[in-house]
């Protein structure tokens, strides 16, 4: 049976955004658009900016905690740079905010981390990550349910499927706990439908750089606990700023929202980014608007906090491709640009 190509792929994901755009904005009026974004004050802009810069930062705190009870002891602002760097690759990488971790691997490695370590340390960081987020996730729908602000349109169907989200990182947590080996053994099973070549690569070096990482997680775990819970209240205070971040934004359009209604809004938002587009491209907008219309409000504001949202995003991207540069991507080797500069000499 022949696999689809990546080209199909990309039509059909385009293809979905289009028709996605299409339901989010056909009611839209531009007057009301153009009203909320008039709302915004450009210095209130500029401090949400350096807040969030702000923000990047302290969310290193998770992964700089578990790098050092697996002991390397990495600076803090060199693990925040390579972490903004992993989340801006994540950002430009279709899929449900994925893609970076590689990156960071690479990044600590160079950085002289031994690669178990640099593997255990991003595949923890990712599952404490998972289980917050679909933590928050469940707490939030049964907190929305439970005011019944959306009536009986949504039921139990929201928390149950966060509810089963939720397994995936705490399954994988249980079992490195236990001394298992789920990731190292998930990917052997799917190397048994690659061909023979990759699947001698894969045994070779990835699974088994694997299997020492989750070898790593297993020690740290065992041995050095109060790091894990360490890193997990690290975890909830990120949360708690994000959530305050989240309603700044709406304080700066001027949003008379209530607690419960943010807490949609935000739901909304977070859903979004775990569907199969870049940086949310579309479904983003898509949540703020018809959240806002299930809440009774005015859709076009759902544009302005996506826009706000943009913003924020795009200029950590290019902080995060700055950053990137200045670790020497981009830029060619000095020896191999002096011997193009001797070549056109002569």
């Amino acid at each position: 049976m022949k696999k689809p190509s990546i080209r199909a792929i990309e039509v059909v994901f385009g293809l979905l955004l289009l028709i996605l755009l299409y339901f989010t904005f056909r009611d839209l009026s531009l007057a009301n658009v153009w009203a909320v974004l008039k709302r915004m004050d450009p210095l209130q802009v500029m401090g949400l900016l350096v807040l969030n810069g702000g923000i990047a930062l302290l969310l290193a705190s998770r992964w700089w905690i578990i790098l050092r009870g697996l002991g390397q002891h990495i600076p803090y602002g060199r693990v925040a740079e390579f972490r903004l760097i992993g989340a801006t690759v994540s950002q430009l990488t279709p899929g449900p905010q994925f893609g970076g971790e590689p990156t960071q691997v690479h990044l600590l490695v160079q950085d002289g981390v031994p690669l178990p370590k640099a593997i255990a340390s991003v595949t923890l960081e990712k599952t404490l990550e998972l289980f917050t987020n679909f933590g928050f996730l469940i707490l939030g729908t049964l907190f929305i349910l439970s005011q019944g602000i959306f009536g009986p349109l949504l039921g139990w169907t929201a928390p149950l499927l966060t509810l089963l989200l939720l397994f995936i990182p705490s399954g994988v947590l249980i079992l490195l706990w236990r001394g298992g080996h789920p990731i190292s053994r998930g990917l052997a099973r799917v190397g048994t439908v690659l061909p023979s070549t990759w699947q001698k690569w894969m045994h070779l070096w990835l699974i088994s750089a694997i299997n020492s990482a989750e070898e790593e997680i297993y020690h740290l775990i065992r041995r050095r606990p109060l790091a894990l819970i360490a890193a997990l209240g690290a975890s909830t205070i990120n949360w708690l700023i994000v959530m305050g971040e989240y309603w700044l934004v709406t304080q700066i359009l001027h949003m008379n929202l209530s607690f419960v209604e943010v807490i949609a809004l935000l739901v909304a938002a977070r859903l979004a980014f775990l569907l199969p587009m870049p940086g949310g491209l579309g479904t983003l907008e898509a949540s703020q608007v018809f959240t806002l219309i299930l809440l009774g409000q005015d859709p076009a504001v759902g544009i302005g906090l996506s826009l706000l949202m943009r913003t924020r995003d795009l200029a950590l991207i290019v902080a995060g491709i700055y950053l990137a540069w200045r670790n020497g991507w981009f830029r060619r080797p000095r020896a191999q640009t002096q011997r193009s500069d001797l070549k056109i000499g002569d």
